[in-house]
């Protein structure tokens, strides 16, 4: 048995016990993708710039899977490591967080980080209404589907190691979205449409009720041609740009189209999940009682002693320390804080806490200090 079997044997039996209500101790995931291999010191020696990898479907597939190689082989989590001799490679088609604008209407920009401008002015913010929304395949729908069919062709005969691509999946804020408030603020800015939600209430709410039903009639689409059912019970998005709003303008403006998202897509069962990666955490109980959320995946700041004050304790919650703290503090550092969290409160008032990066982990961030968190827990995160 090699190291990563009996690692993988470990991981099995902490989710079986956390699954179960009775785990031995806290479970740790890290997020590491692509675009954080390309920054990762010895990897990445032809220099591929992001916006390379995104232009360019091969690069994309090939840097996909390296990045899972070098996750598997190195990266301490509880996840599976080890060459996935038995499930293969799992792709995904990667325009990171523009796509949803781009999709509107926005125009991509290529510079260190890909991205898109707000385009609704003052002058043409009406004009977005006038038209039906786009269809899944329109403009970057359609790239991103044609990158798909030509990831699912090349998984046909590829293998690295001998380990074969077995799924492709379409972007996640493709078949997912990053939110309708979100979206919004890409779109319009987040100044203007914050200035809208005062001062001209009807056209933001007209505005967030446009991007809701785009935002429903886009994800049937994509399940539909995935042959999947459109109704899918328990669902998840995120929304980070709530944070910048109380909890009472939330609730006026924003939880009626939150409510039709989750109903449209979630159905009435399941497991409901919101991802948060700002500041946050004073919508968390209005989130719980309104949507029924039971899964949240958490940034920064998060205040963990009060987490489990505000929440019901069968709630998931992902966090940990923050990603500027992991990219350039000391390994004590680290471990300090991780400590702390892990003492905070969340093992005693739950058996749900689940400890990650806070949130994705930074490029440049040294291996070491990443697989500091799961070495940490180890010792520190055990339920007596």
């Amino acid at each position: 048995m090699t190291q990563y079997d009996r690692h993988n044997e470990e991981t099995k039996i902490v989710w079986a016990d956390y699954a179960a209500g009775k785990p031995s101790r806290v479970p740790v995931v890290i997020y590491y993708d692509a675009r954080i291999w390309l920054s990762q010191e010895g990897q990445n020696p032809e220099r591929v710039a992001l916006a390379d990898y995104i232009r360019h479907k091969d690069l994309m597939f090939e840097c996909q899977v390296r990045a899972q190689e070098f996750k598997r082989l190195n990266i301490l989590s509880d996840e599976q490591m080890g060459y996935p001799k038995e499930d293969g490679y799992s792709l995904m088609i990667d325009f990171q967080n523009y796509f949803e604008i781009v999709w509107l209407g926005g125009e991509a920009e290529f510079s260190e980080e890909p991205h898109a401008r707000p385009f609704l002015t003052e002058e043409n913010k009406q004009s977005i209404l006038d038209s039906p929304p786009p269809g899944l395949f329109d403009g970057i729908g359609g790239t991103a589907v044609g990158y798909y069919e030509y990831f699912i062709e090349k998984a046909r005969t590829y293998e690295r190691e001998g380990i074969p691509v077995r799924k492709v999946e379409l972007p996640f804020n493709m078949a997912g979205t990053d939110g309708p408030f979100t979206v919004a603020c890409g779109i319009r800015g987040t100044e203007n449409l914050i200035s809208d939600l005062l001062f001209d209430t009807d056209y933001a709410l007209r505005l967030l009720g446009y991007l809701t039903d785009a935002i429903i009639a886009r994800i049937k689409a994509a399940r539909r041609f995935l042959n999947q059912a459109e109704v899918d019970h328990g669902f998840g998005m995120g929304d980070d740009a709530i944070a910048l709003v109380s909890p009472q303008m939330y609730q006026d403006f924003v939880l009626p189209f939150h409510k039709k998202i989750y109903a449209e897509l979630g159905g009435k069962g399941g497991e409901r999940g919101i991802h948060l990666c700002g500041n946050a955490q004073h919508l968390f109980p209005v989130l719980q009682k309104e949507l029924g959320i039971k899964n949240f995946d958490t940034g920064f700041p998060i205040d963990f002693s009060r987490l489990y004050d505000e929440l019901s304790p069968d709630t998931r919650v992902n966090g940990g320390p923050n990603v500027p703290l992991l990219k350039f503090g000391s390994l004590e550092e680290i471990r300090s804080e991780t400590e702390r969290i892990l003492r905070s409160g969340v093992m005693e008032k739950s058996r749900k806490f689940v400890l990650r990066d806070g949130n994705s982990v930074c490029p440049g961030t040294k291996l070491e200090n990443i697989n500091q968190l799961y070495l940490t827990c180890k010792e520190a995160g055990r339920y007596c």
